[in-house]
């Protein structure tokens, strides 16, 4: 019977993991407010929002209500037009990052904040693109999930 025990408590142990471990980390999803040429050239607030947070579900982060350090996006879209005021294309920035705000009561490599607190980014990538009217929406949401991979692939967690 003592052996029983034993084992079964080896076999609990085994596969037992620390509460830490066993939690996925945790994300705020912040997007930046688009312009207008952003509607004009099909791409949303809400598609953003959507697409960045499956991407980060997608790669083991949960997306949370409120965290520090939080992942933000940053679309920045231009409708370039033609002379007549005809939309030629979209020109679209997308910027993606993880970082959170520290304290920064202590000097770093000499320097200090005077605001008494410091950004410190974890991960970021960006890129530039330029699509057709009728395409700019698809491929700035094709865009934003390859940016959080690659910002993700520089993280460990």
């Amino acid at each position: 019977m003592m052996k029983l025990l034993v084992g079964v408590l080896a076999v609990l142990l085994l596969w037992s993991v620390p509460a830490g471990a066993q939690q996925k980390p945790g994300l705020h999803v912040i997007v930046e407010e688009l312009s207008q040429d952003a509607s004009t050239c099909g791409i949303g607030q809400s598609s953003i929002e959507s697409i960045a947070a499956l991407t980060l579900r997608n790669n083991g982060i949960h997306v949370v209500a409120n965290s520090n350090p939080y992942f933000y996006v940053q679309a920045t879209v231009m409708a370039v037009q033609s002379a007549s005021g005809r939309i030629l294309r979209c020109d679209t920035n997308i910027y993606v990052t993880v970082q959170g705000i520290s304290s920064a009561q202590g000097a770093m490599g000499g320097f200090k904040s005077r605001q008494g607190y410091g950004k410190i980014v974890f991960c970021s990538s960006s890129g530039l693109s330029s699509d057709s009217v009728s395409e700019a929406g698809h491929y700035v949401l094709i865009s934003l999930e390859n940016h959080i991979k690659l910002c993700l692939g520089e993280l460990e967690y």
